[in-house]
């Protein structure tokens, strides 16, 4: 059984023309360190009057969610990076291979991407740079503890769910593939 490994890389090009509400510092994160994660309520799906905000945050697939533990941590105000930005700092498990986290005001509502329902999930065995490229930006893309051969497929949102880039913006030597059979859970999937 050959097995493949994608990558679904997604540019929201509509980030750029809307408010962002979710970045983490650094861009690629590693195991073992630490990620400042940012939220800002005034553009994120929480009422703007939400305080405290609380992230819900786990690793590789919500491992330390799991049989009622506590995941759900209190965000620090941050007032000096404008109206509405709220922080937390989190140590990443040395066995960590992804971050997954959510934002809540403990009273069932949620931020879950937008409310679009993907959550966020920051892998830590791959990453592109640039982290948010523009158009005609060339990426480098970056896979670690990968044992198996692949194929990387690009697919972009158009609005209506996630497609291929128009002609004009392939790489060279890129093909076209059809009837392929995956289905996407979340941007950024192993599939």
């Amino acid at each position: 059984m050959k097995i493949i490994i994608r990558i679904i890389c997604n540019i929201l090009l509509t980030s750029l023309a809307f408010g962002q509400s979710v970045y983490w510092e650094p861009e690629i994160p590693v195991p073992g360190g630490y990620l400042t994660i940012y939220y800002n309520v005034i553009e994120g799906t929480l009422d703007d009057n939400t305080n405290p905000v609380y992230i819900h945050i786990g690793h590789s697939g919500w491992i330390g969610c799991e049989n009622n533990q506590i995941c759900d941590y209190a965000m620090t105000y941050e007032p000096g990076l404008d109206n509405g930005w709220w922080s937390y700092v989190y140590e990443i498990p040395e066995e960590a291979e992804t971050i997954d986290f959510v934002f809540t005001d403990l009273l069932d509502n949620w931020d879950n991407n937008g409310g679009i329902g993907i959550d966020w999930h920051i892998s830590l065995n791959y990453y592109w740079t640039p982290f948010n490229p523009g158009p005609n930006n060339e990426i480098d893309i970056v896979l670690n503890n990968v044992t198996f051969g692949g194929s990387i497929i690009w697919a972009v949102n158009d609005g209506n769910g996630f497609d291929m880039p128009i002609f004009s913006y392939w790489s060279e030597g890129s093909t076209e593939v059809s009837n392929l059979p995956w289905q996407l859970n979340y941007v950024g999937s192993w599939v």
